[in-house]
C-alpha cells in the first residue's frame, strides 16, 4: 500500500494574502469615516456652535449682501422714504439725494415718473399730461381725453364727445367746431347758430 505524501504549507505562500487582506480593511475604514474621501463637503459654519449660518437674504433683518438699507435696496425690494441709497433705483420713489444718500418722496418737479404719475411729472395728482403722453384716465390728460388702446393723451377734436380744446360746449363753438345750438355754451355770438346771441354764457 502506497501511502500520499503530505505537502508542507509553507508561510510565504499566505503571506501577501493576508497584507492584502489587511489593507482592504483599513481602506474601507477610512472611506466609512471620511478620512479618505476627497469630495466630501466642507462642514457648515455655524454660530455659537450651533446650526449652519444662512447666507444674506432680503428677509433676515440685517444689512447684508447688496442691500443699501436693511433688506432693501441693492438686489432687494426698493428702500422706502428717509432709508439708506445709492441710486435711484434703491428707493421707491426712484429717487436718491446724492449728498444725503437717503430716498426723498416723489414730487411733480423731480424729472422721474413716480408716485400715481402716469409719465414724468404729470398725470394722477400732478398736472395734467399733454397730447402723446401716457394715461390711464381721461383727467390725466390736458385734452380730458385718453385713448383707450394707445393709452396715451389724444389731442383734442369736435367729434370726441368732450368740451376741450378751445370749445364753449361739447364739440362745438371755439371757432374751429361747428356752431352751438341754443342753450349750448357760447363766448361770443360767434358761437353761436346764425341769428342766435350769446347771452349770459349761453346761445339764446
Amino acid at each position: 500500500m502506497h501511502h500520499r505524501r503530505a505537502i508542507p504549507r509553507t508561510p510565504q505562500l499566505f503571506a501577501p494574502l493576508a497584507l492584502f487582506a489587511l489593507f482592504a480593511l483599513s481602506a474601507l475604514s477610512a472611506l466609512g469615516s471620511g478620512g479618505c474621501s476627497s469630495s466630501s463637503p466642507a462642514p457648515a459654519a455655524s454660530v455659537d456652535g450651533g446650526g449652519e449660518t444662512a447666507g444674506p437674504s432680503c428677509s433676515d433683518a440685517i444689512k447684508n449682501g447688496s442691500e443699501t438699507d436693511v433688506d432693501c435696496g441693492g438686489a432687494c425690494p426698493v428702500c422706502g422714504y428717509g432709508l439708506s441709497c445709492l441710486v435711484g433705483k434703491d428707493c421707491d420713489s426712484g429717487i436718491c439725494d446724492p449728498l444725503l444718500h437717503t430716498c426723498t418722496s416723489a414730487s411733480c418737479t423731480d424729472f422721474v415718473k413716480n408716485g400715481n404719475e402716469t409719465d414724468v411729472d404729470c398725470g394722477g395728482t400732478c398736472p395734467q399730461c399733454a397730447d402723446g403722453r401716457a394715461c390711464a384716465l381721461p383727467i390725466d390728460c390736458q385734452s380730458a381725453v385718453c385713448d383707450p388702446t394707445a393709452g396715451t393723451c389724444a389731442p383734442a377734436s369736435c367729434t370726441d364727445h368732450v368740451k376741450n380744446g378751445a370749445e364753449t360746449d361739447f364739440d362745438c363753438g371755439g371757432g374751429t367746431c361747428p356752431v352751438c345750438a341754443t342753450g349750448q355754451g357760447c363766448a361770443s355770438a360767434s358761437d353761436c347758430v346764425s341769428g342766435h346771441a350769446c347771452t349770459s354764457g349761453t346761445c339764446s
